[in-house]
């Protein structure tokens, strides 16, 4: 019986401390394998620190990485959203859309049309046809960018409503020849070749929205490297960003979130981020 007690206690003792030392990023979950080499980098300099990374929405977390519409949030990185396809939606072959894509072309392909006629009219250009996929709910931040970057509400946004994370959507867009949707740029970009993920096209956008598709803007999304480097150098006026940060109200937590607006952007453009244009420490 006290054997038992002990083990009870034990196990008791290690969840609770587990949860004090925990970031969860259940609401950001393309982020973990950001998230996790930055703890494995504060742990080596930090020996003592016992941190461990969540996604498990149920898991009790003192610390959350979550994401940001605000630009102006105190942030510890960005993200990027871009429209992609299936890498065999013929879509991509049309004369309209196989240089790039501006506002106005973007807006036709991925928001609602109020007006019958157009409407009608759009289902007779065969060459835009294709099965539009996008992340549902109004809280969902991926969605929310790429609807304000378009000028609608996510509820204009056409598609077939795909609930649950980023790299759901991206897996039913690799399951659709016709799919057309858009995605974080980390998930789009294969880490270790830097080029976007077999099966997935990444359709070239108007990065620096001055209403045309350049050679090198074509040129910039077909690596993630070059992508960065583009925005970083030239702007992005024409592309979805948004912030993540960690939210933490304990102190140890708070040091790690330091840590990474110190030492942790290094690690971003590696894993497909940009760095924050507004660093802080943990948002409290």
């Amino acid at each position: 019986m006290k054997k038992l007690l002990l083990t009870s206690l034990s196990t008791a003792f290690f969840y609770a401390a587990s949860a004090q030392n925990a970031i969860n990023v259940s609401g950001a979950s393309f982020t973990l394998p950001l998230v996790e080499k930055w703890v494995s980098e504060y742990v080596k300099e930090n020996p003592k620190s016992n941190l461990i990374v969540t996604s498990d929405r149920q898991s009790i977390a003192n610390a959350r990485v979550v994401l940001s519409t605000d630009p102006s949030s105190k942030s510890v990185a960005r993200f990027l959203v871009l429209p992609i396809a299936n890498a065999d939606n013929s879509l991509l072959q049309s004369k309209k859309i196989r240089k790039g894509i501006n506002e106005e072309t973007e807006r036709e392909l991925f928001v609602k049309n109020d007006d019958i006629e157009a409407i009608y009219e759009e289902r007779e250009r065969k060459e835009i046809h294709s099965n539009v996929y996008t992340l549902a709910g109004n809280q969902n931040v991926t969605t929310a960018l790429f609807a304000r970057l378009l000028h609608t509400n996510p509820g204009k946004l056409k598609g077939r409503k795909i609930l649950g994370s980023e790299d759901k959507a991206l897996a039913a867009v690799k399951k659709d020849n016709e799919a057309l949707s858009f995605n974080v740029a980390n998930l789009i970009y294969n880490k270790d070749n830097r080029r976007p993920v077999e099966g997935i096209a990444v359709i070239a956008p108007d990065i620096n929205g001055n209403g045309r598709v350049s050679e090198e803007e074509r040129q910039a999304v077909s690596d993630i490297d070059a992508l960065i480097s583009y925005v970083e150098n030239v702007g992005a006026a024409g592309l979805a960003i948004g912030s993540i940060e960690i939210q933490t109200n304990d102190p140890a937590l708070a040091d790690f979130a330091q840590w990474v607006s110190d030492h942790g952007q290094s690690f971003l453009n590696e894993y497909g981020f940009l760095r924050s244009e507004n660093q802080a420490q943990a948002q409290r």
